[in-house]
């Protein structure tokens, strides 16, 4: 088996412990507490991949990426908690209005430092 299936594998093991042991021990392993692990630690992960991307886009370490993120979840929230919207509403809007903000800073921002002298 090459690296990666076994990689695969024991992540899979590893998550069915953990869910089988949510379920056999619930007072030491809250099923709660794990998927908020679970969702925290996604979150972590794809903000670690998006300071990669970035970086290999152009060639600058940028940590306001994240920020352009926290731009469009506020506006969903406040769409959903401040203005009764649904979230089947909420969340697609908030997506649309993220990618234009990233489409501004990358036209407004971005590349004025990728034509800059260095």
């Amino acid at each position: 088996m090459s690296g990666r299936r076994i990689a695969a594998a024991a992540t899979v093991t590893a998550a069915a412990a953990v869910l089988v042991a949510t379920q056999v021990a619930p007072e030491r392993v809250p099923l709660g507490i794990v998927l908020q692990g679970a969702i925290l630690g996604s979150g972590t992960g794809l903000l670690a991949v998006g300071l990669v991307l970035t970086y290999r886009a152009t060639r600058a370490i940028n940590f306001a990426y994240g920020a352009i993120g926290g731009v469009a979840a506020a506006l969903a929230v406040g769409l959903h908690l401040g203005h009764g919207l649904p979230w089947l509403a909420a969340v697609p809007l908030a997506v649309v209005v993220g990618v234009a903000v990233g489409g501004a800073v990358e036209r407004l921002v971005i590349r004025r430092f990728r034509d800059a002298h260095r």
